[in-house]
């Protein structure tokens, strides 16, 4: 992200540069896109890394708006193709929480509701996302327009592995809600469905407002850092598979992962596959999806 700031600063002195001449003009409108494209970049990385790596130390005050926010540009691409998105953001208190693992928890319903709704007819479908304070707290609520879940099926949808979606590689385990109802209750707040017959579903969390009288557990236990794995030994490097088509993109990865990891890299998804049946020695996979 630092880099990125100093990336930018190059660009525009050159774009300004360029301007000055009228010869110059294509490509300064070139740098231009490419300075909008790092802007999108930082904005996504700023996004994950608030999912992916929330803060290490405890929950702390945090906007449930802006993890919205967060969530929905993570999400952004599936909902667009299935649903248009209502927002109604009214919350004005703070939540004590960590918002990557906020975001984690809205990114998880967003998505569930996306896939209650068939792809291709965004215009004949919503999803709705709310926040408002209660008097319990903050709450939100996520909701969908689908058929909803079946009544014989509704108590059951935060047990683990316990999912409606059809078998498939990409149906997921079944764990979602349930990690999610694991979060939310930890931070001593609730987390409910509502599926009238036919007529959608919506998730509703509450948290409790920073500073409010709420069961649940203690700040001091929620403050207590968590546990930290013990260094690698030297020489122990974890073996990384990159995948990437765009060999730009894929030497930068590669220079930012070299420095932790043994890294090997394929050119496509069927080199990869050719790699991977003879060499399965791999602590991850990195790939692009879309």
């Amino acid at each position: 992200l630092v880099n990125s700031a100093v990336a930018f600063a190059v660009v525009d002195a050159a774009k300004a540069k360029i301007d000055a001449g009228a010869a110059g003009r294509d490509l300064g409108e070139q740098l231009a896109a490419v300075r909008e494209a790092a802007q999108r970049m930082q904005d996504i990385v700023a996004d994950l890394r608030r999912f992916a790596r929330p803060n290490p130390t405890a929950p702390g005050r945090t906007d449930v708006n802006q993890a919205i926010d967060a969530a929905l540009k993570l999400t952004g691409h599936e909902l667009r193709l299935r649903a248009q998105v209502v927002r109604d953001l009214q919350a004005t208190r703070p939540v004590l929480a960590g918002e990557g693992q906020l975001t984690q928890v809205l990114v998880n319903l967003l998505m569930n509701a996306a896939q209650a709704l068939p792809e291709g007819r965004a215009n004949a479908h919503q999803i709705g996302v709310r926040s408002w304070d209660a008097p319990t707290g903050v709450a939100v609520a996520v909701s969908d327009t689908g058929s909803g879940i079946p009544a014989g099926i509704v108590d059951r949808i935060f047990e683990p592995f316990f999912t409606t979606k059809a078998p498939s590689a990409s149906a997921g385990t079944g764990l979602g809600l349930s990690i999610c109802h694991g979060m939310i209750t930890s931070l001593g707040g609730t987390i409910e469905v509502s599926s009238p017959p036919g007529a959608g579903t919506t998730f509703t969390v509450t948290l409790p407002a920073v500073g409010a009288d709420a069961a649940g557990p203690s700040v001091a236990r929620l403050l207590t850092p968590p546990m930290v794995p013990a260094p690698r030994p030297p020489g122990d490097r974890p073996r990384v598979l990159l995948i990437d088509d765009e060999p730009a993109i894929r030497s930068v990865l590669e220079q930012l992962l070299v420095e932790d990891y043994d890294v090997v890299v394929a050119e496509s998804g069927r080199a990869a596959i050719a790699l991977f049946e003879v060499d399965q020695a791999f602590a991850a996979i990195v790939c692009d999806m879309t």
